[in-house]
């Protein structure tokens, strides 16, 4: 019975640590301070404009 306890005790100790360091490191796969920058040398004007033209009518779809 005593092994059942200490057993519990340790897997809630270590599932004490490992959630919040978990939570806060997750998250965050850069430093926040500096994000990583896009890189758009080889997009072209007529790119953005079919990926704006096919994000319309899903945004109408979403506000119906």
């Amino acid at each position: 019975m005593c092994k059942k306890r200490l057993w519990i005790v340790a897997t809630i100790l270590l599932l004490a640590t490992i959630v919040p360091l978990g939570a806060i490191f997750l998250p965050y796969p850069y430093s926040p301070i500096r994000p990583p920058q896009a890189n758009d040398a080889g997009s072209a004007p007529q790119g953005v404009q079919e990926v704006v033209k096919a994000n319309k009518p899903i945004h109408i779809q979403a506000l119906l």
